[in-house]
């Protein structure tokens, strides 16, 4: 459930208030597509629809998996190393499918309204961290901290304790690092905009 929420509010905020309707955008840097507030309530509908599908597919497939190789291993004797290597391979494929599904949520809006004129986006043009500052300035400040708030603690946890663990570890871990640092670069632009108003 709490899945769910989290990419139906990456969905619905995708649409932008515009006059009596609103802009979708898949992101804030690509052309938008107009449509109306029943168009939105209708595109948020048929996500829920394919979300709970395509959850209930992945789910039994992963299920299906599980206990296939579950047999698998009892049946032939498969070695443990090997399994372990089954599984991480079944883990990919369901992260690409999901990936996949995702991408198919983002599509809704432009598969229904394909010759709908498209509207630019107000970001500047450039490279990913033009955008970025650009997006960062329009953060809110309750939204800065949050995020920075989330990021800190995921960090803190992730932070290795020994220099021996593992290269997963340090890559998640470099991973949000990363993605900290550069919200607080976000943080000192917005701060910069407001000194300089």
């Amino acid at each position: 459930m709490f899945s769910y929420l989290i990419n139906r509010w990456i969905v619905a905020r995708r649409f932008e208030k515009s006059g009596a309707g609103y802009i979708y955008r898949r992101r804030p840097h690509l052309p938008g597509i107009p449509l109306s507030e029943e168009e939105r309530l209708e595109t948020l509908r048929e996500f829920r629809r394919r979300y709970w599908k395509s959850s209930l597919v992945l789910l039994g497939g992963m299920l299906g998996a599980t206990l296939a190789m579950a047999i698998l291993s009892v049946a032939l004797n498969i070695d443990e190393s090997f399994m372990s290597f089954a599984g991480f391979g079944i883990a990919i494929v369901m992260l690409v499918l999901i990936l996949r599904e995702q991408r198919q949520w983002s599509l809704l809006p432009e598969k229904r309204f394909p010759h709908r004129p498209p509207v630019a986006s107000g970001l500047p043009s450039g490279g990913w961290f033009i955008r970025f500052v650009a997006l960062s300035r329009r953060r809110s400040w309750p939204a800065h901290v949050g995020l920075i708030a989330l990021y800190s603690t995921i960090v803190w946890f992730l932070t290795p304790r020994t220099l021996d663990a593992s290269m997963g570890h340090w890559f998640f871990f470099s991973c949000f690092a990363i993605g900290l640092a550069l919200l607080i670069v976000g943080v000192i632009t917005k701060a910069r905009q407001s000194g300089g108003d």
